[in-house]
């Protein structure tokens, strides 16, 4: 019979690998649907998306990843908020 830790450690190994797949489509997306740019902040390029149900742009990493969390300049292109009273 095989121990726990086997079942564990392999089942960890498939995961990994299904990860890096899904990480792979993931990034084919983002080329292939995104706007490709480079950021006026950081020079790093970056594909403009359009959000479905707002439909407002947002720029995104390769990865999938909102460059808003990458950036190391993304507080230069926040707006001030506007409160409402």
């Amino acid at each position: 019979m095989t121990p726990v830790s086997e079942i564990v450690a392999a089942r960890l190994v498939n995961l990994n690998e299904e990860l890096k797949l899904t990480k792979g489509k993931l990034e084919d997306l983002v080329r292939h649907c995104g706007e490709s740019a480079i950021c006026r902040g950081c020079g790093k390029p970056i594909y403009w998306m359009t959000h479905l149900d707002t439909k407002r742009r947002a720029p995104y990493d390769a990865d999938g990843t909102n460059h808003f969390i990458t950036c190391s300049h993304a507080d230069e292109f926040r707006k001030e908020k506007k409160y409402v009273r």
